[in-house]
């Protein structure tokens, strides 16, 4: 069996201080605990969305209360389109206290949004000029905040990485598949509850 003092036997003959050799060690470990530490919490990969698809989603809102109503959003950008739609078929979003609840469909192009509610509203208007589709690099303003639980349209928890933008607009992309899962319009008390897209 080794002894301590075969062990300062060994250190006294190699000629190197064994107070020399522990700090040595516990430097290397310190660096590697840091280094363990700075990849743990490193953020993960910014998803991005595909050049075409459409998700159907549950439209949440505080104020007049609006639960899990029924939308979808279309996106396609390619070299031929550019563009969006956001079809609220159930309800529309309480964009303007003027307008009714009825459904509603908001056009993206390029450059400019454009609004429209058959029943009880504008056949088709200008809504924002200057302001255009979402990137496929969607969440390229936006920066990881952590990981917590969010729940899906279909009410389901998913673990989720979640990415923060101006205004406290918040969206959750599943951890494993990246996928979104919520978007939170800030405080604007509008969220949206997403179809796994997988």
């Amino acid at each position: 069996a080794i002894t301590a003092g075969d062990s300062y036997f060994f250190f006294a003959r190699t000629s190197i201080p064994m107070k020399s050799t522990f700090l040595c060690l516990i430097v290397a470990l310190l660096v590697v605990v840091l280094g363990m530490l700075v990849h743990a919490q490193a953020p993960p990969p910014k998803p991005q969305w595909p050049d075409n698809f459409s998700v159907p989603f549950g439209l949440y809102v505080v104020s007049p209360s609006i639960a899990n109503a029924t939308a979808v959003f279309y996106s396609r950008i390619d070299k031929e389109v550019q563009a969006q739609k956001i079809e609220y078929s159930e309800t529309c979003i309480p964009i303007d206290p003027s307008l009714s609840l009825n459904p509603c469909n908001i056009y993206f192009t390029s450059s400019q949004i454009f609004f429209s509610q058959p029943k009880g509203g504008p056949e088709c208007c200008l809504f924002f000029d200057g302001v255009g589709i979402g990137p496929l690099d969607f969440l390229h303003g936006f920066n990881y905040s952590n990981v917590e639980v969010a729940k899906d349209y279909y009410g389901k928890s998913q673990t989720c990485d979640k990415w923060v933008g101006i205004d406290g607009v918040a969206y959750h992309t599943d951890t494993t598949s990246q996928v979104d899962v919520k978007f939170k319009d800030g405080d604007t008390g509008v969220s949206w509850n997403l179809v796994t897209l997988m």
